[in-house]
């Protein structure tokens, strides 16, 4: 790629639907939070992230795109084997 294209400052990034995609998964993401590979997420306070969560399903927070990294940090480490240290 040109040094050009590069260096551009102008550039943008764009943003995925996270909020339409967690609505339409709710269950999925419901399952995840709760299940035994999240608990052994130690970085993640499961409880604060669970109470997150509500709130965003319940319209009480504008954001859910904490929420979608959670769940596919949780997905990332089941997948492989993933352990954290507490």
């Amino acid at each position: 790629v040109p040094d050009e294209v590069l260096d551009r400052r102008d550039k943008l990034g764009y943003t995925t639907p996270q909020t339409r995609w967690l609505s339409t998964l709710a269950p999925w993401v419901d399952g995840v939070l709760a299940s035994e590979a999240a608990r052994h997420v130690a970085p993640l306070a499961l409880p604060a992230v669970e109470a997150e969560w509500a709130a965003v399903k319940a319209g009480r927070r504008p954001s859910a795109a904490h929420v979608w990294r959670w769940v596919n940090l949780i997905r990332w480490a089941e997948r492989f084997g993933v352990r954290f240290s507490t």
